[in-house]
């Protein structure tokens, strides 16, 4: 199974305080039906619980899978708080920058370049935070070790996983922060591109 260690029965049984066997795994015969055999194993003649391999492990990584399941969806809480604060903090740049913005509507910049030039400021201000949030998450890392451990919810079967920045992790984060700070700064650069020239110089 890839997982197994291997030793004397007895030792490892006094090890862990253990009078009794938690399982047992069964190979079958190709070609044999693993329903039929359940069925036979869960009936009146044995009377144990049984279940295939795949089913198993379901069983075993239901704790990851709710881990996983929070995990998402702070995420998508966090990514949505990320982008109401791009925006609010765009707006207020917006409003403390109204006599740039006419400065440059009266030198000939056009609409689309005021929002662009808006929307690039988003992003590379964005980009900077994700970046430091992946060297946060490496020092982080280096520091508790990579290595976790998450316990099944019936037995003594211990799931060991490890977690690493991956060039992909790396690329994904950037990509995600990008797609935060266009969203965030999509409003408030096509207001600020909506500014009357004539309007902004006497607000000014």
């Amino acid at each position: 199974m890839e997982s197994e260690v291997w030793a004397y029965m007895p030792s490892l049984m006094n090890a862990y305080n253990r009078a009794m066997y938690s399982s047992a795994a069964l190979r079958l015969r190709d070609g044999a039906d693993a329903k039929a055999i359940v069925a036979q194993i869960d009936g009146p003649a044995i009377q144990l619980t049984a279940q295939t391999e795949a089913d198993y492990w379901k069983n075993q990584t239901q704790n990851m899978r709710i881990y996983l399941a929070i995990i998402s969806v702070l995420v998508v809480m966090m990514s949505l708080a990320a982008v109401f604060s791009i925006a609010n903090t765009m707006f207020s740049m917006v409003a403390g920058r109204t006599r740039e913005i006419a400065m440059l509507r009266t030198i000939g910049f056009s609409r689309g370049q005021i929002l662009s030039g808006f929307v690039i400021e988003s992003v590379f201000l964005s980009v900077l935070g994700g970046a430091a949030g992946c060297l946060g998450c490496v020092a982080w890392l280096q520091w508790i070790g990579n290595k976790k451990d998450m316990f099944g919810a019936s037995t003594f079967t211990t799931l060991a996983f490890e977690i690493h920045l991956t060039p992909w992790t790396v690329g994904s984060a950037l990509l995600s922060v990008v797609a935060v700070g266009v969203v965030g700064a999509s409003v408030p650069a096509f207001r600020a591109s909506r500014v009357g020239v004539i309007t902004a110089l006497r607000t000014a």
